[in-house]
């Protein structure tokens, strides 16, 4: 067992806010160490304790371990043990075996608890919630899709036409509603399917489903750093267009980007 596991199930204990996140997670260490869950689901349960007791906004990206905010001490204990597996590569999954759905407000029942689910790893100002679904299904045109790989859910892209009121939410002073535009409200490819050439294959689903739609332009905000998806969509093309320093209070620089679908 990773001494680092035991760390950090030693820092827990000495946790006093948010018990029952933290007494969770605790538990989570115990049935791992008996193989009664996956390391996906250990990581992504120490991922939403450290969100839930930290003032981190963001995960994925933690200073230098400092021994005066032990918080930095559990973030890179979580990045260690995932490293731990980063050299055994995982093997491709050949994409005709993926199954995409579109989301409808038919369906949203059934599919919407997995993309709510995913979004617990991002801070609370960050996530596309239960709300931000409902307006995109009751929108025009939108662009939802979810992805499956037998009876695994895999990811999701969704993004719809955005008003006049949402584009000011989003900082875009520079920006006005176009119906030729469409918004990437989110792009995930959950962990246990990461690495294996599945988020360009979801990016271009996305794309040919927007050009379908008939969006000429197709834009969106992405982490800079440590995000894949960012990296992706410059493959396809895309340009920046502006910097954010600290989107929406993360203390991370995201990039707004463009992507000019009538050359893709």
């Amino acid at each position: 067992m990773p001494s680092h596991l035991e760390e950090t199930k030693i820092f827990l204990l000495t946790i006093k806010k948010r018990p029952i996140i933290v007494n969770q997670t605790i538990a989570s260490i115990e049935e791992y160490k008996k193989k009664n869950i996956s390391k996906e689901s250990l990581v992504k349960q120490l991922r939403t304790c450290l969100a839930q007791i930290s003032e981190f906004k963001l995960l994925g990206v933690y200073p230098p371990i400092d021994q005066s905010n032990p918080y930095n001490l559990l973030g890179n204990l979580i990045l260690g043990f995932e490293r731990e597996s980063s050299h055994v590569e995982q093997a491709k999954i050949d994409t005709r075996e993926v199954r995409i759905e579109n989301l409808t407000k038919r369906n949203s029942g059934k599919y919407v608890p997995y993309i709510l689910e995913s979004e617990e790893i991002f801070s609370e100002d960050l996530r596309t919630n239960a709300e931000k679904i409902g307006e995109m299904l009751k929108s025009s045109k939108p662009v939802l899709k979810v992805a499956f790989f037998g009876q695994e859910f895999v990811g999701y892209a969704l993004g719809f036409c955005p008003s006049e009121e949402y584009i000011r939410g989003l900082w875009l002073e520079h920006k006005s509603y176009n119906p030729n535009l469409i918004y990437l409200e989110t792009v995930v490819i959950v962990d246990k399917f990461q690495g294996r050439g599945l988020g360009k294959f979801l990016f271009g689903v996305f794309i040919e489903g927007a050009k379908q739609a008939g969006y000429k332009i197709l834009e969106g905000h992405f982490r800079k750093e440590g995000s894949g998806s960012y990296h992706i969509f410059k493959k396809f093309g895309a340009t920046d267009l502006k910097v954010y320093i600290d989107w929406f209070g993360s203390k991370e620089e995201y990039v707004y980007c463009r992507l000019d679908l009538t050359r893709v």
